[in-house]
């Protein structure tokens, strides 16, 4: 006779209801004032929720590395593709993949005991709480907070992204940039900057990463930036990439492989405030950072081949 209990889970935005030893239910409600399309990956797909309205989920037993996310400001078609501003998961309503920040994330693992938390880890987008309501056990979490409204003036603009070589362009938020990158490409360098002005001609200033006061840098930037370096096809024929502190951090950065079955990349999405607390400490840190990283990578890389590609997102 198999057990059964029941764990509720709630959002601000969702009320999920876990459940059990060999079943898990979960109840996804849409507390906001506005629709959502929530998503639910592996188990689940997607579906359109308005105020007010549920999903209820039965998650397989075994079931780890499990999302479940608001996306916002969705246009699907009759055959269910389309885009949402955020949260989109590959421009379908039934998602299969995991959703493109900013998305505010519930992760759970229904094994043999069920685990959960809320991540802000690919940023934020809805208010969330997520909460147990079985066997006596009803200590929940919250992100409730308006953190786009507090969030920091800094993160809210455009940057105005640079690859070295490529060049250099403005990009609101939502907006990409494709590069095609050379084989053999050596030292090659992706940044943010942040605060710039630019005249008809090309020609300005950025507050951070500034590259001589050009919209198409030909050179690296100026402190503080945070660098993504990379070298496609080098030895081995692998593509090696880092995320690198040593200039200092303007924006939080995220790099990804997205081909050949490699996803496995490095972030820096905690905000860093440049803070001149003495040049000397500073520097000291920002190594030590680095040694963190570069330490969790040593030994490993990365192989996209000929045509493989990278993902490099800015968090703002």
């Amino acid at each position: 006779m198999s057990s059964f209990k029941t764990l509720p889970v709630f959002f601000s935005l969702f009320i999920i209801t876990f459940g059990s030893t060999y079943t898990t239910n979960i109840e996804i409600r849409n507390n906001c004032p506005y629709t959502v399309w929530a998503a639910a990956v592996p188990s689940g797909g997607g579906r359109k929720l308005n105020r007010g309205e549920t999903w209820a989920l039965n998650v397989n037993p075994g079931t780890e590395e499990a999302h479940i996310w608001a996306r916002t400001k969705c246009n699907f078609d009759s055959s269910g593709r389309g885009t949402c501003e955020t949260g989109d998961c590959g421009g379908v309503l039934e998602c299969k993949s995991f959703g493109q920040p900013p998305n505010t994330v519930a992760e759970y693992m229904s094994v043999k005991q069920d685990v959960f938390d809320i991540s802000l880890l690919n940023g934020f987008n809805v208010p969330m709480e997520f909460s147990p309501t079985s066997n006596g056990c009803s200590s929940g979490i919250k992100c409730t907070a308006d953190i786009i409204g507090q969030c920091p003036k800094q993160l809210k603009t455009p940057v105005w992204a640079v690859a070295v070589p490529g060049g250099g362009r403005k990009l609101n938020r939502g907006e990409t940039w494709t590069l095609n990158v050379n084989p053999g490409t050596k030292q090659a360098r992706i940044w943010g900057r942040t605060n710039c002005n630019f005249d008809g001609l090309g020609r300005g200033k950025c507050e951070t990463g500034d590259c001589r006061g050009l919209l198409e840098c030909k050179a690296f930037g100026q402190p503080p930036n945070t660098l993504v370096e990379c070298g496609p096809n080098q030895f081995g024929n692998k593509d090696f990439f880092d995320i690198s502190l040593v200039d200092g951090f303007n924006v939080p950065m995220e790099s990804s492989p997205t081909s050949n079955g490699c996803s496995r990349g490095v972030k820096c999405t905690a905000y860093i405030p440049f803070s001149r607390i003495g040049a000397e400490m500073l520097i000291v840190s920002l190594r030590m950072i680095q040694q963190v990283v570069l330490g969790a990578m040593k030994g490993k890389t990365h192989k996209f081949g000929n045509n493989g590609s990278l993902r490099i997102l800015v968090h703002m």
